[in-house]
C-alpha cells in the first residue's frame, strides 16, 4: 500500500495528542503548547512536501525541471534549445542611406528585432536579413506586420515592413512533458542499430516535431519511410525546411546498410465540422468549441496505415464539443460517423461551419 502523505490538520492533532500526553491538562487555544504543536506541525509539514516532491524526481517518469534534466544526461537524451526565428523586413527611406549590422528594431508588443546584414537602400527601398533578440516562437511575425527602428537612422522611415514568407523558425525550448516522452521512449525502447523506434527517436530529436511514425520496407525490401507532424497545433503538416531538416539529421545517424530512405510530410486530409444549435451560441463559446476541436486533432491524428491507425472517433469529436467551456448542448450535423482518412493522409482539422436556426 503506497504511503498517504498526512495532512497539515492530522499532523496538528497528532503533535497536540503528543504534547498533551507528556505535558498533561488540556490544550487551550491559546496554550503554549498549543501554539508550540502547531509550529512543530508546520515544519513537519513543509518536511513531508520536500521530501514529496523528491520523491518524484527519483522517478524519470515524474521527474521535472532540474532533475529530469539530470535523467536526461544519464540517457543521454539531449533537451531541444530554444530556436532563434529568422526573416526579411523592407526599408524605405532615400537612396544612399544605409543600414547597419546590428540595427536594432522593435515590435508593437516590444520583441526585438536585430539586422543581421546591413544594406543600402536602391532606389528608396532595401530588403534586410533580420533575426530575433531573444529565442523563442513568440518573435515569429506575419508577413506585413510593421516593426520600427529603435533608434533614428539617418534617411530611413523609422517604420519596416516584415517581406517574404515573414519572420519564422522561433521555437520555444522544449517543455518538461515532451523531453520526458523521449526519455522514457529512450529508456523503454533502446537503440537497436537502426529499427523502427531508432527512426521514430531521431526524427523526434529535431526541434519543431511533434509525433513521428516510422514504415519499414514500405518501399520495398531495405527501404524506410518516415512521416511526422510538427508542434504547431494551427498547422501539425510540417514545411520543406522542416522536412529537410529531419532528414539531414536522420542520414547522420541511420545504418549505412539502408537501401533508401522516404521522409516526407503526412498528406493532410481537413475534416470540416458542421454544429447547429449551439447552446449557448456566444463568440465565447465558439471559440472555446473550436480550440477543443483544435486540440482533438492535433492529439489523436496519425497517418492512415490501411489498418485504421488514422480514423478520429465520431464520439470524441462530440465529447470534445460538450467539454468546451461554457457550452450546454449542440448538435453535431457531420460527422455522423468515425472520420476514415485514405491510406497516407492525416486527418486535420478544416475548421467549424455553425448553423443557425
Amino acid at each position: 500500500m503506497p504511503f498517504q502523505r498526512p495532512s497539515l490538520k492530522n499532523i496538528i492533532d497528532r503533535t497536540t495528542a503528543d504534547l498533551d500526553s507528556r505535558m498533561g491538562g488540556v490544550s487551550f487555544r491559546r496554550a503554549v503548547k498549543t501554539v508550540l504543536a502547531r509550529a512543530l506541525a508546520g515544519v513537519a509539514h513543509g518536511l513531508y512536501g520536500y521530501l514529496d516532491y523528491l520523491a518524484r524526481q527519483i522517478n524519470p517518469a515524474t521527474a521535472e525541471g532540474y532533475f529530469l534534466h539530470l535523467w536526461c544526461q544519464v540517457w543521454k537524451v539531449i533537451p531541444r534549445e530554444a530556436q532563434t526565428a529568422k526573416g526579411q523586413v523592407t526599408f524605405t527611406g532615400n537612396t544612399g542611406a544605409s543600414i547597419a549590422t546590428g540595427t536594432l528594431l522593435v515590435r508593437s508588443d516590444g520583441a526585438q528585432l536585430r539586422v543581421t546584414t546591413g544594406a543600402t537602400l536602391a532606389s528608396g527601398t532595401a530588403l534586410v536579413d533580420v533575426e530575433a533578440l531573444e529565442a523563442g516562437a513568440s518573435a515569429n511575425t506575419e508577413t506585413g506586420v510593421i516593426v520600427q527602428l529603435q533608434k533614428p537612422v539617418e534617411g530611413v522611415l523609422a517604420d519596416a515592413t516584415v517581406a517574404g514568407t515573414g519572420i519564422t523558425g522561433g521555437e520555444n525550448a522544449e517543455d518538461d512533458e515532451s523531453l520526458r516522452t523521449r526519455l522514457l521512449l529512450r529508456i523503454q525502447k533502446p537503440p537497436k542499430g537502426g529499427n523502427k523506434d531508432d527512426y521514430e527517436r531521431w526524427t523526434l530529436e529535431v526541434p519543431g516535431t511533434y509525433k513521428a511514425w516510422c514504415y519499414p520496407n514500405r518501399m520495398g525490401l531495405g527501404t524506410v519511410s518516415v512521416t511526422f507532424t510538427s508542434n504547431d497545433p494551427d498547422n501539425p503538416i510540417p514545411d520543406a525546411a522542416l522536412v529537410t531538416a529531419v532528414t539531414e539529421h536522420i542520414d547522420i545517424r541511420r545504418p549505412v546498410s539502408m537501401k533508401e530512405r522516404y521522409i516526407y510530410a503526412p498528406n493532410p486530409a481537413p475534416q470540416t465540422i458542421v454544429i447547429a444549435n449551439l447552446q449557448p451560441d456566444t463568440p465565447e463559446v465558439r471559440a472555446a468549441v473550436t480550440e477543443e476541436l483544435k486540440d482533438l486533432f492535433y492529439r489523436i491524428a496519425q497517418p492512415e496505415d490501411g489498418k485504421g491507425a488514422g480514423m478520429i472517433p465520431v464520439s470524441q469529436i462530440r465529447e470534445s464539443i460538450s467539454v468546451a467551456l461554457g457550452e450546454n448542448d449542440h448538435t453535431l450535423i457531420s460527422p455522423t460517423v468515425n472520420i476514415e482518412p485514405a491510406v497516407g493522409e492525416l486527418a486535420t482539422f478544416g475548421g467549424v461551419t455553425w448553423q443557425t436556426a
